[in-house]
């Protein structure tokens, strides 16, 4: 847990990127806010899907869902 706060202190987000992303969140995350990756997708103006029923391991509750989202990305 220290490791991550501390990498979070020394983290900067870079302004613009370098590869395309394609962002993926859940509103029924219980562990991550999916309102933090709305956040990334704003300040890097991408676009963003977001699964309504998922939880934080959308692979696992729907990978049908992120196979044909990674099929449209690539």
């Amino acid at each position: 847990m220290f490791n991550q706060l501390n990498a979070s202190r020394e983290f900067i987000l870079p302004k613009k990127l370098s590869q395309p992303i394609c962002l993926l969140a859940s509103e029924q995350d219980k562990l991550v806010n999916y309102q933090c990756s709305i956040a990334l997708a704003q300040y890097w103006d991408l676009p963003i899907n977001i699964h309504p029923t998922a939880g934080h391991d959308i692979p696992l509750d729907d990978p049908r869902w992120v196979c044909e989202h990674a099929k449209r990305f690539l």
